[in-house]
Formats: C-alpha cells, sequence, structure tokens
C-alpha cells in the first residue's frame, strides 16, 4: 500500500504507508490556530474520506505557502534526528515539487 502526496496538478508522489502515516502524524503535531486551515484542508481526504491521499494540490497559493512551510519544517526535524533515514529522499523530492509549484514562487 501506498499513500499519495498530491503536490499540484500533474504532480503526485507515491511513499509507501508507514512513511505516509509518520508525515500525517508531523504534520498534525505541527497544526496551531495560525495554519489549522491550512493544514486541515490539506488532510482532508484522509481525516474525513479515508483516502491515503494528502492533497496540496487544491489549496490556494497562501495556504500553499503554510503548508509547504510545515513540510519544510517537518524534514529539517527528520534531517536533524535522523540523517541516514531512508524517508529523507521522498520528502526532499516533496520538498523540491512545493518549492517549484507557482504558488511558492508567487510568495
Amino acid at each position: 500500500m501506498t499513500g499519495t502526496i498530491f503536490v499540484r496538478p500533474g504532480v503526485k508522489l507515491w511513499v509507501r504507508t508507514v512513511s505516509f502515516g509518520w508525515i500525517l502524524e508531523e504534520l498534525r503535531s505541527r497544526i496551531t490556530e495560525e495554519n489549522r486551515a491550512a493544514l486541515t484542508a490539506a488532510l482532508q481526504a484522509y481525516d474525513a474520506e479515508g483516502m491515503e491521499w494528502l492533497r496540496a494540490d487544491e489549496l490556494d497559493a497562501n495556504a500553499f505557502r503554510t503548508f509547504g512551510r510545515e513540510f519544510d519544517e517537518l524534514t529539517s526535524k527528520l534531517q536533524d534526528e535522523q540523517p541516514t533515514s531512508d524517508l529523507l529522499p521522498f520528502l526532499e523530492q516533496v520538498q523540491a515539487a512545493i518549492h517549484d509549484d507557482p504558488r511558492w514562487l508567487a510568495a
């Protein structure tokens, strides 16, 4: 089984289910009043519909940038805590897709 992260139309990345679960839990642990709307929207497909999806492709520019910043922070956390993790190349691939998105670049 795999989880899918939809970054933007035409850009989706797959990761094994256990890693996908770690990403979801990391994002949930970062929810604050300031980022709640963005992260809740990204988690909606999983939380409300039971789909193994994280949907950033439908976020507006502000929510997408918020999601991207939180994703950058969870990647940095793993780089610091487990620099040899097999998950890091995937997270860096997602980061690259986020940073190449017009919504990120417009910031």
